[in-house]
């Protein structure tokens, strides 16, 4: 028979003795493992039924939000086009006014100017009338 070496058998004894320690440790581990595992799942799927109820939340705003929208351009719209109907009113207006303006505009013009030479006249005969006086001041008007 052939002879094993002493030196291989404590190697191997070795190897036997360290692989049954860490396939202990690896159980040990494991065990750990699983039970931290089902103390966090119920916290887990507590988590995500809120993550579900909150991502619902926020797909109902959404829909509220685009529903506002919407609303909100359709009266913008509806302003546009009667902001654009007082507009093209305002510059008819504005036309006719400007060509009535122009056709009274002379007569208007011409009744100032002639206000403005009454007034003239008015002012000349004034300061005539009080350089030269119709008769001669009596005593009393020339005290005071």
């Amino acid at each position: 028979m052939i002879e094993i070496p002493t030196w291989w058998l404590v190697i191997s004894a070795i190897f036997f003795c360290v692989n049954i320690i860490l396939f202990l440790a690896l159980l040990a581990l494991m065990t750990h493992l699983i039970r931290f595992i089902e103390t966090v799942e119920p916290r887990l799927e507590s988590l995500m039924a809120q993550v579900e109820s909150a991502a619902e939340q926020v797909q109902a705003t959404a829909k509220k939000v685009e529903g506002l929208a919407e609303s909100a351009n359709a009266v913008v719209g509806g302003f546009g086009t009667k902001a654009k109907a007082l507009g093209g009113a305002a510059d008819s207006l504005a036309g006719l006014v400007a060509g009535q303006v122009q056709r009274i505009y002379p007569m208007v013009s011409a009744a100032t100017s002639l206000f403005n030479l009454i007034r003239a006249v008015m002012a000349i005969r004034s300061n005539a009338a009080k350089s030269h006086p119709k008769h001669p001041p009596t005593p009393a008007e020339d005290e005071s």
